[in-house]
């Protein structure tokens, strides 16, 4: 089983990025004795020492990097269907949940820029591309449906989605209970409601575009490309497709946060999904539990469905799991050993040790 360790170094212009990275990141790696890290993304972090060290001693080291979230001003933003600029989610973690618009050139071309500028000069062996989505319902209900910028009005136009007509709907019909999902299909969901379902396609195939220019952009630097991805329940309706993605990338890292109180943790987005659409007029009730045949989304019955599924993509899957005491996420040894039981009988190719060990050191219990 291949075990990566996960390193968060601050945002792009914190103030206040991590210290002593070399010598806290090397010690986790060598007890843990990992195939890798990935690391990112500051950019006041000098990142050779650490490059050189794991590479001496045969280790990879992918660059962490956000694509549609944490560019600030550099970015358009996502607009939702009334026309207003998407609102970030509360985080307990040093990065930003506000997102862009994922269909204009210019916001899709960040990312190599970023790399080109601030990170090309380290030697990394590739990048693991986080933020590859929509907002979810972490970032409030109108945000959760994604952007109705003119250019992604455009998209939708040509994709056949009378775009002008859903963003009606969602503003005149009290009622909302169309935006249900009727049934589970493999990794992904369809919708009664014909206007729904082909908007939910169309997006996901828009998120896929994205990252195929973006993937292709890496390989042409000789990089590798691993894609940080939402849970199961949860990824087609932040617009990811799962195994059109798969196709694109070396691995894929499915945030399977079970304890996560926090964007892109499952009880955490279970929640806020359960209640914008509740207080929208949309009574979602237990129908994302029901379809995948639980009473708990964050559960071990459902983690080993979501493992099961998983298995059948066509790339190595590497499983994000949790090993921090942060509030927000506080695990114990047991848990992470389970985890990794668990992933290791799906027999999926390994896992990442998440969000981030600088936060303290990673569980002896590992070696």
């Amino acid at each position: 089983m291949q075990i990566f360790v996960q390193a968060f170094t601050g945002g792009f212009d914190a103030s206040n990025p991590s210290t002593n990275v070399v010598e806290r990141v090397a010690a986790v790696a060598e007890r843990a004795g990992p195939a890798g890290v990935v690391i990112g993304w500051n950019t006041a972090t000098d990142y050779l020492p650490i490059v050189e060290r794991l590479h001496d001693v045969g280790r990879q080291v992918y660059l962490w990097l956000p694509v549609f979230s944490e560019y600030g001003p550099a970015a358009s933003s996502a607009l939702d269907y009334l026309g207003q600029p998407h609102q970030g989610a509360v985080s307990g973690a040093d990065d930003d949940f506000s997102f862009a618009c994922p269909s204009q050139k210019a916001n899709i071309g960040l990312v190599v820029q970023y790399y080109q500028r601030w990170f090309v000069r380290y030697g990394f062996d590739g990048v693991m591309l986080d933020k590859i989505r929509f907002s979810s319902f972490g970032n409030g209900f109108r945000a959760g449906l994604g952007c109705f910028c003119p250019s992604c009005q455009e998209y939708y136009r040509n994709a056949g989605v009378p775009i002008d007509r859903l963003a009606a709907r969602l503003q005149d019909e009290l009622n909302k209970s169309w935006l249900m999902p009727e049934a589970r299909v493999g990794l992904g969901y369809r919708f009664a409601d014909p206007l729904v379902d082909g908007f939910y396609c169309a997006r996901a195939k828009l998120i896929t575009q994205a990252v195929t220019t973006i993937v292709g952009q890496f390989r042409q630097l000789n990089l590798r490309v691993g894609l940080d991805v939402f849970a199961p329940p949860f990824a087609y309706l932040v617009g990811q497709d799962l195994p059109a993605l798969a196709d694109l990338a070396d691995f894929i890292k499915p945030m399977t946060y079970r304890v996560t109180d926090s964007p892109a943790g499952i009880p955490y987005e279970a929640a806020q999904f359960k209640a914008e659409l509740t207080a929208n007029r949309c009574p979602i009730g237990s129908q994302l539990e029901e379809l995948w045949a639980t009473d708990d989304l964050a559960g071990r019955a459902c983690y080993d469905s979501q493992l099961k599924l998983l298995a059948g993509l066509d790339c190595a899957v590497l499983p994000g799991v949790e090993v921090n005491h942060l509030p927000i996420c506080a695990t114990s040894p047991a848990y992470v050993e389970s985890s990794l039981s668990a992933i290791d009988r799906a027999g999926l190719a390994g896992a990442v040790l998440s969000w981030n060990v600088l936060a303290e050191v990673v569980y002896p219990e590992l070696d």
